[in-house]
């Protein structure tokens, strides 16, 4: 083999795996934009339960249970819950609120 031919060989395995390091960096661009996407849709992800523990005396747990659920707002990734044990600690008959979630789509908090 002539010079000529290696040098061209060479050149054209360098622009072979240039392309292949770009084809894999743009799937991995991809694949992670369709997963951040899919983590945050509510309707792919859904907390459809909610479970409370703890001594309810002054308190109604259905009562309180309602009112968790009408604050929940997004999936079960996207839920702030420190965001929710402060909209649980507000009440004055709760003294602390610790809160859990469980996969795939319950949400569990001790009074």
């Amino acid at each position: 083999m002539s010079s000529e031919a290696v040098q061209k060989i060479k050149q054209s395995s360098f622009i072979v795996g240039i392309v292949f390091f770009l084809t894999v960096i743009l799937l991995l661009i991809w694949g992670y934009n369709g997963l951040l996407n899919w983590a945050q849709d509510k309707n792919d992800a859904p907390i459809n339960e909610v479970v409370i523990h703890g001594d309810f005396i002054y308190i109604d747990r259905d009562e309180l249970t309602s009112g968790i659920q009408q604050k929940l707002d997004g999936s079960f990734f996207t839920l702030d819950v420190d965001w929710l044990r402060g909209q649980i600690e507000e009440n004055p008959w709760v003294y602390a609120a610790s809160i859990r979630k469980e996969w795939p789509q319950k949400y569990m908090s001790l009074l």
